[in-house]
């Protein structure tokens, strides 16, 4: 018989063995591959939703100021009033105009730019407190327009965070904010009107957008310089000392806020990613333009100072050109240029 050489029963399961490792280690770092492939594309998306969200933030923050929207309302003279509005009438007309535009000033200005929170939904981030946003209220000039259609450059804008009922599953709570817009400024609630017409409905339409989803947390921190003047020194040019910054989460329940813009926020997001199992943080600053800051103030006053120094020197110049027992008025020169000429020449009656 002839001695055949082949692989014994030994070096073919070592042979399997080794094959078998090499691969189960090429599946595991396909495996790894997969994975790290499917969380750069799901980095890559929340990236450039955040980056969406925030220059719509941006555009819509910057461009925010308070509007003239004081109404002049006219009394219907057929309709009758009772008693009651009479003697309530009597009692609103003892109080001072002064006081009462102040008051009207006050209470509109609350609705130009309106904040609020989650209550009983607080966090600490480095040892600092923080409130979950809740909804935004503002007029801006930043309106989402479609090509071609005209469209009123004033808008109101409400940026609103509701809860995602369908993902959110005990303890993993998640997110959607919305934006909606209108051309109807006086809409602060942001509510369809049933009585409006359909023409009106059309025009003052409220759209609605989904901006981001998968939030996890959403702060908005609103932040204003606390300016203090010397009332009492002649120039009331603003105090020396250091100016300190006022932190709120709400905007317009105050006195400090409110009829004011802030001079900037600042936004701490973060999002989920589709599985909800792990969340990546963003932070951005935004800045509003219409913010009067503490040097514009400054020059203001004093061109106020300017002015009054102005006309008191005009008004002193005119006493003094006036002659003894007469007064610069009006009725004392003559309307007519030929009259004065007349005058001046000898014979004149």
């Amino acid at each position: 018989m002839n001695n055949r050489k082949a692989f014994t029963i030994i070096e073919l399961l070592i042979s399997l063995t080794l094959s078998s490792f090499i691969m189960l280690g090429m599946i595991q770092a396909y495996r790894n591959l997969d994975k790290c492939i499917d969380r750069s594309r799901q980095i890559v998306d929340i990236d450039r939703n955040v980056c969406v969200l925030f220059n719509q933030m941006e555009r819509d923050f910057s461009q925010a100021f308070i509007a003239s929207l004081s109404k002049e309302i006219k009394k219907d003279e057929k309709s009758g009033k009772s008693s009651d509005e009479k003697k309530e009438k009597a009692s609103e007309s003892k109080i001072s105009k002064d006081s009462k535009d102040e008051e009207k000033e006050l209470v509109a200005a609350k609705d130009f730019f309106i904040a609020s929170v989650y209550e009983n939904e607080t966090i600490r981030i480095n040892r600092k407190r923080y409130e979950l946003f809740k909804n935004v209220n503002f007029i801006t000039t930043s309106t989402l327009q479609v090509w071609g259609q005209k469209r009123i450059r004033f808008v109101r804008v409400f940026y609103e965070l509701l809860k995602d009922k369908e993902r959110s599953k005990g303890e993993t709570v998640c997110y959607k904010l919305y934006r909606k817009e209108t051309t109807e400024l006086t809409n602060v609630k942001m509510k369809e009107d049933e009585y409006a017409t359909p023409s009106d409905k059309k025009i003052h339409s409220i759209r609605t957008y989904l901006v981001a989803d998968n939030v996890k947390d959403f702060y908005v921190e609103f932040i204003i310089p606390e300016i203090k003047e010397d009332e009492k020194s002649e120039t009331k040019e603003a105090a020396t000392s250091e100016v300190k910054e006022l932190n709120f989460f709400t905007w317009g329940d105050k006195k400090e806020n409110t009829g004011k813009l802030p001079q900037r926020a600042e936004i701490h997001i973060s999002f989920w990613n589709d599985s909800l199992t792990e969340s990546k943080n963003f932070q951005a600053t935004f800045p509003f333009y219409i913010f009067t800051t503490r040097k514009e103030k400054e020059e203001k006053i004093k061109e106020d100072k300017a002015k009054e120094l102005e006309e008191k020197k005009a008004k002193l110049e005119k006493t003094l050109q006036a002659p003894e027992g007469t007064e610069a008025t009006s009725e004392t020169q003559p309307q007519n240029p030929n009259q004065a000429q007349s005058a001046k020449l000898p014979g004149a009656a």
